[in-house]
């Protein structure tokens, strides 16, 4: 079965006729005769009732058939269409990295008078984020892992053909309620965050599979995490419980307008960890303007 075969046979049912059909097709009646018996026997079934005149109307199974195909017709020209168009796409993955969604947030209004746009970002860690570039159901995923994880994930990269790009490596930052007593530090330790509940949003947490990041956890709140859904609630409720000594691991410091929204205040760590934060894209296939503008876009928010 082929799409002109299923134009051939909803011509013939618009006519109820072969002749005028084929008269329409610019082809000949017993080329579109053979074509459309073809399809019968390959479907097990006569669509059409025959008589000495031509047609008489559809068979019962010849009816489902059309009334599927019509569907099928119209999203074959849909497709076609976009043969006609320049569609602007562009599909990121992404850890839930707060200066990432900012930075697409921002793409998106630049390109807003776009009528025909057509990007997403979908939130992952970093394993999800790289199997969606080598599938290509992404362009680029931006990721973020620790120092001791460096080689493993950069020979993973390379055994899969992905390039990474480095934006930003610095020791992770500890984000705490303005509340919070130790707000008012230079510097965070672990014996600061000792008795604390840590929180992470769920991606992030997918992220935290470095042995030394989950003794470090495990070691200053060993049974006090919570994890939740997005960076939204993981914020909400760090700014709601400072009486309980809750603390965030960032690795890059959070945007002023973040820590005002949130109440938030975000502080160096004295050393507990580096966290490389960078990007990766298939080494075959160069960026597209918009993957290109969006890294620009990124990488001006995390200099700020």
């Amino acid at each position: 079965m082929n799409i002109q075969q299923i134009i051939y046979v909803m011509k013939v049912y618009e006519h109820h006729s072969f002749t005028e059909a084929a008269k329409a097709l610019y082809i000949s009646q017993p080329r579109l005769s053979q074509a459309i018996r073809e399809l019968e026997e390959e479907l097990g079934f006569d669509i059409f009732v025959r008589n000495r005149k031509g047609i008489s109307g559809a068979t019962v199974k010849g009816t489902e058939f059309i009334d599927k195909a019509r569907v099928l017709l119209r999203q074959f020209k849909t497709l076609e269409s976009l043969k006609e168009r320049n569609i602007s796409s562009f599909h990121l993955a992404s850890t839930t990295l707060t200066h990432a969604q900012d930075a697409f947030l921002a793409l998106c209004a630049e390109q807003k008078e776009d009528p025909l746009l057509n990007m997403d970002m979908w939130f992952c860690g970093c394993f999800e984020a790289s199997s969606r570039v080598i599938s290509m159901s992404s362009e680029i995923g931006v990721v973020a892992f620790t120092d001791d994880q460096l080689g493993e994930w950069l020979s993973y990269f390379n055994s899969n053909h992905l390039t990474y790009h480095e934006l930003i490596c610095s020791n992770i930052y500890v984000t705490l309620s303005k509340d919070s007593p130790l707000a008012g530090k230079d510097r965070i330790s672990a014996d600061d965050l000792k008795d604390h509940t840590y929180i992470a949003d769920y991606c992030s947490r997918m992220n935290d599979n470095s042995a030394g990041v989950s003794a470090l956890i495990n070691k200053i709140c060993p049974e006090a995490h919570i994890i939740a859904s997005s960076t939204d609630v993981m914020y909400r409720l760090l700014s709601q419980t400072s009486e309980r000594k809750s603390f965030v691991f960032d690795p890059i410091p959070l945007s002023q307008e973040t820590l005002d929204k949130y109440n938030l205040v975000c502080i160096p760590s004295d050393d507990l960890f580096s966290v490389h934060t960078g990007y990766i894209s298939r080494t075959d296939k160069p960026l597209s303007d918009k993957a290109a503008r969006y890294i620009e876009i990124l990488s001006e928010t995390i200099s700020k």
